[in-house]
């Protein structure tokens, strides 16, 4: 019984970590939906319009935009290029599918081991069962 009881709370902690990854995996998503909104506005945008720029939590500087077509990304190692809005919007769609792959593939785990806490639970609910009937 020792051994279930261990068993059931290293599945609760489990489950409690992918319900925080899920958490990330929102936020992630929802701020790669604000970025995809901000291009498909500043496709809209005048060249000379001038924008609060962040360059810090907080922290903005008045810039004008002097191209409208093109963004500078970010590739990783400090490594930047500069792409059309249209290739970094789609780019930022396929993050957005393989964030909603692995949502996916969270959920069937997290639903998985749901199942063994409750099959866990139950049998330590029987034994409990089993050992009020036996002391009477």
């Amino acid at each position: 019984m020792n051994e279930e009881i261990m068993q059931y709370q290293v599945y609760k902690n489990q489950l409690e970590q992918i319900k925080e990854y899920q958490k990330q995996l929102e936020t992630q998503k929802q701020t790669i939906i604000g970025a995809i909104e901000a291009l498909e506005e500043i496709k809209k945008t005048n060249k000379g319009t001038r924008i609060l720029a962040p360059i810090a939590s907080g922290i903005f500087v008045e810039s004008e935009i002097s191209n409208t077509q093109e963004v500078v990304a970010l590739t990783g190692a400090n490594t930047v290029v500069k792409k059309t809005v249209p290739e970094i919007v789609e780019s930022l769609h396929k993050e957005l599918e393989n964030i909603d792959r692995y949502k996916a593939e969270i959920n069937m785990q997290k639903m998985q081991i749901s199942n063994m806490v409750d099959m866990i639970q139950a049998s330590l609910i029987a034994k409990k069962q089993e050992e009020r009937e036996n002391k009477k």
